[in-house]
């Protein structure tokens, strides 16, 4: 049994796009390394599903339970009039209604059902993480890329603990990249990331980037008839029925930004109460700047040889969801789930220093929300924004980020000048 649990393994290692598909099982090797990759999923997985099963969660919990008598109760389309706050795509109202029928038969209910997808899909991340990490560079770093993921305290304890489908839409995320990097059918690629937008809207802004990363207008064409495909069966009904309420809930949505970023500074000084106006003044502006960011990138890897087109479509996305958290008009603790699956891509010391800082910040939440005793119920609604310790521990994190998108681009600067005076070998 154990040698056959530990092929299974190695063949989903192979599909997920290992660099050496055809090494065989009993190579010593790549058995040591399945064993380390299997042990490492189920121990992560294992600490997710006892907080899953010992606590309530987060506010966001509590949301989804009411999201989810209403619809079963009400339909899919009115629940975007009647809760302002429902900023959720067509699908996930699909979800709650056949997640309903299970909540008598789960081991505690719905607060472990509505966290089980997030804990799920990281499970497949890691392994994502594996493959697609070792076909662009190295195995040695594909192994620590997903080491590192399953061992961060962020994933830990937004799909542990907080109870959101973030977790979800970003592995979509990576098997669209996946399916990009071994040639698949455009089609396929523009359709996981239509179905990762029908998880929640944030993957659009990874659109550009794979758009012009495809060499070819055919190929170009078919991912938009993917995506478009996608984006029409989740939200054409619902557009048509109740546009104004969604446009408002989902597409116009502004989370709170009080205490990070730009705009948290721009309320820490008093100029405007909770930040919205500098929000709002950077909204377009910053959709514009991560369509140029995939613009620039997918441009690049297309005057690239072949062998080194992977690894930008991977930068890419570790530097659109850098700068949508350095940026970022709006701001959720389980955001800080996004930029932990790209940053392998940046380098796996930036995403052990981000772990570090962004687990301290995550844990102090919590803790704040749980008024520092027993963690059952982070109940944001009535502890209120973090404040002291958290706040500054906020602040701490975004600017980590800020300095390490500096460094990064002080070292391809730095790069870039000694090519442009490096001299002609041919001379």
């Amino acid at each position: 049994m154990p040698s056959r649990f530990l092929a299974i393994l190695h063949r989903w290692m192979q599909v997920l796009g290992e660099r050496d598909p055809e090494a065989p099982a009993s190579n010593p090797s790549q058995t040591s390394t399945v064993i380390v990759l299997a042990c490492a999923a189920l121990a992560s997985t294992a600490i997710k599903l006892r907080l899953a099963l010992t606590t309530f969660g987060s506010t966001d919990v509590a949301y989804w339970s009411a999201f989810k008598d209403y619809v079963v109760h009400n339909g899919t389309v009115s629940i975007y009039q009647y809760y302002w706050h429902y900023n959720h795509p067509p699908m996930m109202s699909g979800l709650l209604w056949l997640l309903a029928p299970l909540v008598p038969y789960a081991p505690n209910g719905f607060p472990f059902l509505i966290r089980l997808p997030a804990i799920l899909s990281d499970v497949v991340s890691g392994f994502l993480l594996y493959g697609l990490v070792s076909r662009a560079w190295r195995p040695r770093r594909g192994l620590w890329a997903a080491l590192l993921f399953w061992a961060s305290p962020v994933a830990i304890m937004v799909s542990g603990y907080h109870g959101n489908t973030d977790p979800v839409f970003m592995m979509l995320i990576l098997l669209a990249a996946r399916q990009a990097m071994l040639g698949k059918p455009a089609w396929q690629v523009g359709a996981l990331l239509g179905l990762a937008c029908n998880v929640k809207l944030v993957p659009i802004v990874t659109v550009p980037l794979f758009f012009f990363w495809l060499p070819t207008r055919r190929e170009k064409a078919w991912f938009a008839a993917g995506i478009l495909a996608l984006l029409v069966l989740g939200y054409g009904y619902h557009v048509t029925h109740c546009f104004a309420a969604m446009k408002k809930n989902v597409f116009d949505y502004r989370s709170d930004a009080r205490f990070w970023g730009l705009p948290g500074f721009h309320f820490l000084l008093g100029l405007r109460a909770e930040g919205w106006a500098l929000a709002a003044l950077m909204r377009k502006p910053f959709v514009i700047l991560l369509a140029i960011i995939g613009l620039g990138f997918g441009l690049r890897a297309n005057r690239l040889p072949p062998e080194r087109r992977p690894s930008t479509l991977l930068v890419g996305l570790g530097w659109v969801f850098l700068v949508f958290l350095i940026l970022a008009p709006g701001f959720g603790v389980q955001y800080l789930s996004w930029l932990n699956v790209v940053f392998p891509f940046l380098g796996l010391v930036g995403m052990l220093g981000y772990n570090l800082l962004a687990g301290v910040f995550l844990y102090s939440v919590y803790d704040f929300w749980n008024r520092g005793g027993h963690w059952d119920f982070a109940d944001s609604d009535k502890v209120g924004l973090p404040a002291g310790y958290s706040l500054l521990w906020a602040y701490i994190v975004w600017l980590f980020l800020v300095l390490w998108a500096t460094w990064s681009l002080g070292l391809w600067w730095g790069r870039r000048t000694r090519c442009a005076h490096s001299p002609n070998k041919e001379a």
